[in-house]
């Protein structure tokens, strides 16, 4: 696998990053472009779309995001990120949330490619969420990779139905993702957790996010959360 490509870094107190993927078991998608990345200390913080250009990529703790295509978002959002280690045996998850105000009966997308970056971790899953008070509304995720299982969640209020979770066997170290949104409620963020095979060495002391990060990534994590508490409650997910 070719190296990703690094350059300068931007904002929120970016740092240089250069990092090559370790080789997978089964076919990968393309690597990502990056000509400067964010990294988010601890895994956890925000960037705003508008920043979020051709080769702007993220990276939380030992997987980078990039290669956004979220033009058709509405303008002024927000994508939030989030690193844990969750469930018996503990697995991290690496969560990432489109938050904004989407406007009832209309249609989004947000594609992102995910590459984990170090050690021994391949993906194993991926799911998806979104947070809405009322209405009905529909989330449909896809990969590039064949995985058993699909996202096509349905929420009527805050209670949802349907398939939840795409599942990778024997894994993969890099991913391409496309949310589609079809909103019919009162949508704020639409949410996904790429999920390892093992743990995430997250350092302790990180830095903590400033007061005005705090209100986005709260939504975020209610999101995530939400997720994490339906996999924890339903063994066969």
């Amino acid at each position: 696998m070719r190296r990703t490509t690094l350059g300068s870094s931007i904002g929120l107190g970016a740092v240089l990053l250069v990092g090559t993927a370790l080789c997978g078991t089964a076919a990968q998608a393309s690597p990502i472009t990056c000509k400067s990345t964010v990294v988010l200390a601890g895994g956890d913080g925000y960037v705003l779309d508008s920043k979020l250009g051709a080769g702007v990529c993220v990276q939380t703790v030992d997987a980078v995001f990039g290669d956004f295509k979220i033009s058709d978002l509405p303008k002024g959002g927000r994508v939030a990120f989030n690193v844990t280690n969750f469930g018996t045996p503990l697995v991290g998850y690496h969560g990432i949330s489109f938050n904004d105000n989407f406007v009832a009966g209309d249609t989004y997308t947000a594609d992102y490619s995910v590459e984990i970056l170090s050690g021994k971790n391949l993906f194993k899953e991926i799911n998806g969420d979104f947070t809405q008070d009322d209405g009905t509304s529909t989330l449909l995720t896809t990969t590039t990779e064949a995985g058993k299982g699909s996202v096509d969640w349905t929420k009527t209020g805050a209670s949802g139905t349907g398939p939840d979770m795409i599942n990778f066997k024997p894994g993969f170290t890099e991913l391409d993702v496309t949310n589609k949104l079809i909103d019919g409620g009162s949508v704020t963020a639409v949410a996904n957790d790429a999920i390892e095979n093992a743990p995430v060495a997250i350092k302790v002391g990180s830095a903590i996010p400033e007061p005005a990060s705090m209100a986005v990534l709260a939504a975020a994590c209610f999101g995530f959360a939400a997720i994490r508490r339906r996999k924890a409650n339903d063994p066969s997910i």
